[in-house]
């Protein structure tokens, strides 16, 4: 399956700490918690690998992709 060309992950990155700033309010660590798993998806945060393709010669890098659930438990600090 290929991605999208826009996930939440790039929009949090994008606008994650005016949003934050402007929230201060209501928002509290949890939340901001949770906007740092989200940010952290398919980033070598969570590590990965390059890939080279023998026929072509073709290299990419792949990230790990953890389910969000266990990112956010691990962040949370309940995982």
């Amino acid at each position: 399956m290929n991605r999208p060309p826009l996930e939440v992950a790039d929009i949090v990155r994008c606008a994650g700490t005016s949003f934050v700033e402007r929230s201060r309010r209501w928002i509290n660590g949890q939340h901001e918690k949770v906007l740092l798993a989200i940010t952290r998806c398919r980033t070598a945060a969570l590590g990965g690998h390059r890939d080279q393709y023998p026929d072509c010669g073709h290299t990419a890098i792949s990230y790990i992709v953890r389910s969000f659930f266990l990112c956010l438990l691990e962040v949370l600090g309940m995982g």
